[in-house]
């Protein structure tokens, strides 16, 4: 097995791309030509059943399930898989038990499942929210900006070469 790939990796070496010429993007690149028809052909029974939002819903479960365990002060990584495979089994169930197609029953449980999870990270703002120094965009206020030495705008420089302040805009202003 293991003379077959390197036989074949060999191959992908002798392409022109520089990138190809490291041994683990050649594993990589074979990784990607063996893995994307077994994709295609899943991929094709997804949408065949309806159910190219089931990932999406599985997916947006995780944030519920990270809130629900920083609520209840258990590890986020035990909560997001077991609160993903309960949506991912009430799909199913639901599916089978009504009428509906697969998208109206994944649809239905994603926007619950979101707002579920908008709803637990509301309640305990503490153990969600990160303190400011760690936030990314937070309103942190800035050091003081030193005062200019002239208060006012600048003009470009006279023909002479000084510049000259600009008038206060306060003099433009008409009084009616």
């Amino acid at each position: 097995m293991q003379s077959l790939m390197d036989m074949l990796c060999s191959w992908i070496g002798a392409l022109p791309f520089e990138c190809l010429q490291m041994g683990f993007m050649q594993e990589a690149f074979l990784c990607i030509l063996l893995c994307a028809p077994l994709a295609a052909a899943a991929g094709t029974q997804v949408v065949n059943f309806r159910m190219s939002f089931f990932s999406d819903a599985i997916g947006h479960s995780a944030f519920a399930g990270a809130a629900l365990g920083l609520l209840c002060s258990v590890g986020p990584g035990i909560t997001m898989p077991l609160l993903a495979l309960v949506i991912g089994l009430g799909i199913m169930f639901l599916k089978r038990r009504s009428t509906l197609s697969s998208d109206t029953v994944i649809g239905v449980l994603f926007s619950a499942v979101v707002a579920l999870g908008l709803a637990l990270a509301s309640r305990n703002q503490s153990a969600v929210r990160l303190p400011a120094a760690r936030r990314p965009f937070s309103r942190r206020k800035s050091p003081p900006v030193p005062a200019a030495p002239h208060a006012g705008i600048h003009t470009p420089p006279h023909e002479s070469g000084a510049s000259v302040p600009a008038a206060d805009s306060r003099q433009w202003q008409s009084d009616g």
